[in-house]
């Protein structure tokens, strides 16, 4: 339920049968709120993943056209795998390699390639810092106990010395 394979295969025509380039293939299942779209440009395949998870298993023989996955803050290169990748809020969160490898290109960072049994996961923003106060923090309000005499109550502020109430 809720999945959608969809295949792709480019064909490429020559007038000497000889010549002609092999077939790339990519199998895409949606794992997930998947918002993208294909589409074929010379020998590159682009996919644009614009939210969502995404699976992809390429089949790039010697020579086949290259496969790239633009993600809003980058691009995955594929290099002949199968590969999961997941975008949430505009940013790539996750990419695991489970056959072959990939280069991810984000904006900001350095290429990486992720091997097969590797990932990458963006590390979670730090919470915010504690708001400072400028005066000491206030403390608990004293709270009755159980009193010597039915008639006084005991109030605990806390601290070592008791006050009787009556």
């Amino acid at each position: 339920l809720g999945e959608e394979i969809v295949h792709h295969a480019v064909e490429h025509e020559s007038a000497d049968p000889v010549a002609s380039m092999p077939d790339t293939s990519v199998d895409t299942v949606d794992e997930g709120g998947a918002r993208w779209s294909a589409s074929n440009e010379g020998t590159l395949r682009r996919i644009d993943l614009l939210e969502g998870s995404l699976a992809l298993r390429i089949d790039r023989p010697p020579g086949g056209d290259r496969v790239v996955v633009r993600v809003p803050d980058g691009e995955i290169e594929d290099v002949g795998t199968t590969f999961h990748v997941e975008v949430a809020d505009g940013h790539t969160q996750a990419v695991r390699v489970d056959h072959g490898s990939v280069v991810l290109r984000l904006e900001g960072t350095s290429p990486r390639a992720i091997h097969a049994g590797e990932s990458w996961s963006r590390k979670p923003a730090p919470p915010p810092p504690p708001a400072s106060s400028s005066s000491p923090p206030t403390p608990p309000p004293p709270r009755v106990i159980a009193a010597p005499s039915a008639s006084a109550p005991v109030i605990d502020d806390g601290g070592e010395d008791r006050a009787y109430v009556e």
